[in-house]
């Protein structure tokens, strides 16, 4: 598993010209499903991400989580996360889970997200996405199934 995770003041997401989700105030996640994934890591990565402090206080220090202030989470499969480019120039996706298991880890994932906090949008498994984001900070963060165990 590899997730990029950005704090945004807005994002949307869209498949074909049409809007599929659109929040405001939220963390943006990007998240690849590799094929050793498990439910469990799934899960102790979602409590990972709700209680991460990304959001800032006025003093300009991250101090707040998604839980601590009821923001959003957008959340966008991404295989190409998983990808390897060690040979040649490129890259490989041979890790990445084959999809009809990672949509199933990535709809458990959204469902244990929506018990955590108030608003869980996600963009569309398997399509062509247009992802649009206006990034605050900027604040990037990468976590990795290693980060989690």
């Amino acid at each position: 598993m590899r997730a990029v995770l950005q704090a945004v003041s807005e994002a949307k997401v869209s498949v074909n010209g049409v809007i599929e989700s659109q929040v405001e105030q939220a963390l943006l996640i990007y998240l690849g499903i590799s094929e050793t994934d498990t439910d469990e890591l799934l899960d102790k990565f979602g409590l990972k991400v709700a209680n991460l402090r990304v959001f800032p206080d006025e003093s300009d220090r991250l101090m707040y989580s998604c839980l601590d202030l009821g923001a959003s989470i957008l959340l966008i499969p991404n295989f190409t996360l998983i990808s390897e480019s060690k040979k040649g120039r490129r890259p490989t996706f041979f890790k990445a889970a084959v999809p009809t298991i990672a949509e199933g880890l990535f709809n458990r994932l959204v469902t244990s997200l929506a018990l955590l906090t108030p608003r869980v949008e996600t963009g569309v498994f398997g399509a062509d996405m247009t992802v649009e984001a206006t990034i605050r900070g900027p604040l990037n963060l990468v976590i990795d199934d290693h980060d989690l165990i």
